[in-house]
């Protein structure tokens, strides 16, 4: 094909705080996919705007959407924004480019196309959901689901990039109450502020213990997710990628977003959740790792419902999805 005949696609995408980063990695794992000339335009946030750069590709500011549009001419533009109004897409749709929404959670819309990855969209924009659109970095897909082991003796902690609530502190509290021979592997996130509190309680924890900070490298911190035999996580991808590999999953919710929205939008047979994590009692956490931990075969049939749902091919769904235009 000659390089004028590849179709130019643009991202409209956001992150913060308060949503993190996971819209702006998707949309980024996706674009590595799709042959066509990509183009991001996102929010002024630091932290989309360093990934961007970081995979290389053209980036612009929300207040240039409308002159980007016109610049550019894209064949398809693709927003990934939680609280998308209707009112938002009038510019694209005068464009006459196609257009493709993810995870409309809050409003109805309409477009050519609407696919929730990993949200429960709102009602009337449930065209295309669940597990089988779940778009999985590459380093995940590489690899082939481990297998479940009659012995449970690794137990991962990992709550996100901040874990604002921190659930580690609390996980840990609950491993402490658990009896048994196993050793705990920890992962936080750059933003994680909980690290000096951490440290502290770890001086006198009487479980084995490893602790990992801000791995960047996502062959490694994949691998490193394999090897876990029970994993403790909130909302997102992280509870997502675990499923995958076939691990069995203890959650809990940071907020209401993944309470509602999350949680909700995947079979409660493929992991146990333990609702909000900031009202789950250590107690009531010991209590379903003890469950876990003691039972082969319930360990066995979480992680096997797991991978069912989440099946790793939900980029390749999606990219055909958007090459149909």
């Amino acid at each position: 094909m000659r390089k004028n005949n590849i179709p130019t696609i643009l991202f409209r995408v956001n992150a913060s705080r308060k949503t993190g980063t996971g819209h702006v990695y998707e949309c980024l794992w996706l674009a590595r996919e799709l042959r066509a000339k990509i183009i991001f335009c996102v929010n002024p946030d630091r932290v989309a705007t360093k990934l961007v750069r970081q995979f290389g590709f053209p980036l612009y500011l929300d207040r240039q959407f409308a002159s980007l549009i016109e610049k550019v001419r894209p064949k398809v533009i693709i927003f990934d924004i939680v609280d998308i109004k209707q009112a938002h897409l009038k510019i694209a749709n005068r464009s006459g480019a196609k257009i493709v929404v993810l995870n409309a959670l809050k409003n109805p819309i309409k477009a050519d196309v609407q696919i929730a990855t990993v949200f429960a969209p709102h009602p009337q924009n449930r065209q295309y959901s669940g597990g089988k659109y779940v778009l999985l970095k590459p380093s995940l897909r590489e690899l082939r689901p481990g297998k479940i082991r009659k012995r449970a003796s690794n137990i991962f902690i990992m709550f996100g990039g901040a874990d604002d609530g921190n659930f580690t502190l609390k996980s840990l509290r609950a491993l402490a109450l658990v009896p048994g021979d196993f050793r705990i592997s920890i992962v936080i996130g750059s933003a994680n502020k909980n690290y000096p509190s951490l440290s502290r309680y770890l001086k006198t924890f009487p479980k084995p213990y490893k602790m990992f900070h801000n791995i960047r490298d996502e062959r490694k911190l994949a691998s490193l997710m394999r090897t876990a035999d029970l994993a403790l996580v909130s909302g997102g991808y992280t509870a997502l990628e675990f499923m995958y590999l076939g691990v069995p999953v203890i959650a809990l919710a940071q907020n209401e977003v993944e309470h509602k929205y999350i949680f909700s939008n995947f079979p409660k047979d493929s992991f146990m959740f333990l609702g909000f994590g900031r009202a789950a009692r250590e107690q009531k956490i010991a209590a379903a790792i003890k469950t876990l931990i003691s039972s082969y075969p319930k360990r066995l049939a979480l992680g096997a419902r797991a991978g069912q749902v989440v099946d790793g091919r939900g980029i390749s769904r999606v990219r055909r999805l958007v090459n149909s235009f």
